[in-house]
């Protein structure tokens, strides 16, 4: 709550504690923080991790928004973790934005909240160097 709270991070990923085991509750403590649900991230995620093993199935994370922060639980296997990166990142940067009240998506220079939003490249570059170090390994 702290975080989301706080204004300054406007995107929060955790990881592990998404599982069936007894001490997985990432997804219940998730609940208990967020405002609303986004269900469709981890409809993708899960989608994703199909692919590569039908485990994927068992994962429970719970992505969500409160106040003006994204809030994604990550599977704990690294490799469960980059391929549901892959799957969601090429729509976090427009979540975000939504979020923050950029529903018209028109790149504002700054959001409600006074972040910067798309206001240079370098916003670009750093969620591709973000990927390509998740990714690559």
């Amino acid at each position: 709550r702290q975080w989301s709270d706080g204004g300054t991070v406007n995107c929060l990923l955790t990881t592990g504690g998404t599982g069936l085991g007894p001490r997985d509750n990432t997804p219940e403590a998730t609940r208990s923080v967020i405002q609303r649900e986004v269900p469709g991230l981890v409809d993708v995620m899960r989608q994703a991790g199909l692919l590569q093993t039908p485990m994927a199935a068992l994962s429970r994370g719970v992505p969500g928004v409160r106040g003006c922060t994204l809030n994604i639980n990550l599977p704990g296997s690294e490799k469960a973790v980059r391929e549901s990166l892959a799957a969601i990142l090429p729509v976090l940067e427009h979540a975000v934005d939504l979020i923050e009240g950029d529903t018209e998506n028109a790149g504002y220079w700054f959001r409600r909240s006074g972040r910067p939003v798309r206001s240079t490249d370098e916003t670009d570059d750093l969620w591709q160097e973000i990927a390509t170090q998740l990714l690559d390994g």
